[in-house]
């Protein structure tokens, strides 16, 4: 495919109210049925993502969001929509 340029860029990190987070908990346990460690905290996080391949002159822009989940200390990227 040849060069691609990437450039990733934080725009906005929200907290996660107790009421949505007991929603996330709930859709989980559906999910995933296994004993999975407790999760400690959750975060959405917005993104601009910026790519350009090698022929292109302008950046195409894709404005992704995901969630980060604490367990045992440590922040993980939780794949769900």
């Amino acid at each position: 495919y040849g060069v691609i340029t990437l450039e990733y860029k934080e725009t906005t990190t929200e907290v996660v109210n107790k009421d949505d987070q007991k929603h996330l908990d709930e859709y989980l346990k559906k999910m995933c049925p296994t004993n999975a460690p407790a999760i400690e905290e959750y975060k959405h996080v917005f993104v601009e993502q910026k790519i350009k391949g090698q022929e292109e002159k302008e950046f195409t822009v894709n404005n992704p969001e995901f969630w980060v989940v604490k367990v045992n200390n440590e922040w993980y990227i939780l794949q769900i929509q």
